[in-house]
């Protein structure tokens, strides 16, 4: 796998990724709120044909800027900046609150995104609580970056307002999936009842032996999951 910084508005994201001279749809990971690239790493180096993990700014190895730079916007356009970069059709595999980042990417680029998977997230991007700033604080304290990060999560509380995607996402023409965690699971019965109340016949399916963290409780399975899917969209276009 290689790394590789692209330039998103005076800000530095960092990609990882491997394959990206073969042809076939470009596999793009948009990790979790906290997430990076390289928690994808053992992901992508299962997979095959041309594939990347991103880190959305003041994440991982990409560059943090200054607070009032972490709206919801400004951390989906990091999305766009890699979509962008390519220019070649592409699948977006979202964990979690990427969800959100993921469906409104695909909204603002539907001519090159040919498919969504959704893992174990309604799309949706939450207002943050003073209360998830201040645990994630106490857990980076003993960390040798705490400062750094800390000031990420403060600025991403402050900055955060609710979102929701149900139009953008009913307006999709590319495919769709849903995955659901076995254990853990954010995505919780009410949350799955909401993605079929607003798209109807939505595809959902529980990815076995899995917590929330898919990534890391079942990576074997969440690679085969994505190999399918981004075969799909490949057959589809």
């Amino acid at each position: 796998m290689q790394s590789q910084w692209l330039e998103n508005d005076g800000v530095r994201i960092h990609v990882l990724s491997g394959d990206l001279d073969k042809e076939g749809v470009l596999c793009i990971v948009v990790p979790g709120m906290l997430g990076d690239a390289d928690s994808y790493l053992e992901v992508l180096e299962q997979m095959q044909g041309p594939r990347l993990a991103l880190s959305l700014r003041g994440r991982g190895r990409s560059q943090a800027p200054a607070a009032g730079s972490y709206s919801f916007t400004q951390q989906g356009s990091d999305v766009l900046a890699v979509i962008d970069h390519y220019n070649r059709p592409c699948v977006l595999v979202a964990h979690s609150v990427g969800v959100a980042f993921a469906v409104w990417a695909a909204h603002e680029r539907g001519e090159l995104v040919r498919g969504l998977l959704l893992i174990d997230y309604p799309p949706v991007y939450p207002q943050f609580p003073p209360r998830w700033r201040d645990d994630i604080l106490a857990r980076l304290a003993e960390e040798d970056d705490a400062e750094e990060r800390s000031r990420v999560v403060t600025a991403l509380q402050a900055e955060s307002n609710q979102e929701l995607l149900v139009p953008q996402l009913r307006d999709f023409k590319g495919r769709l999936l849903v995955l659901a965690a076995e254990s853990e699971a954010l995505l919780r019965e009410g949350e799955i009842d909401f993605y079929r109340r607003v798209i109807e016949g939505i595809r959902i399916e529980v990815l076995p032996d899995s917590s929330h963290e898919v990534a890391e409780s079942a990576p074997a399975a969440l690679t085969a999951s994505m190999q399918r899917f981004c075969a799909e969209c490949e057959s589809a276009d």
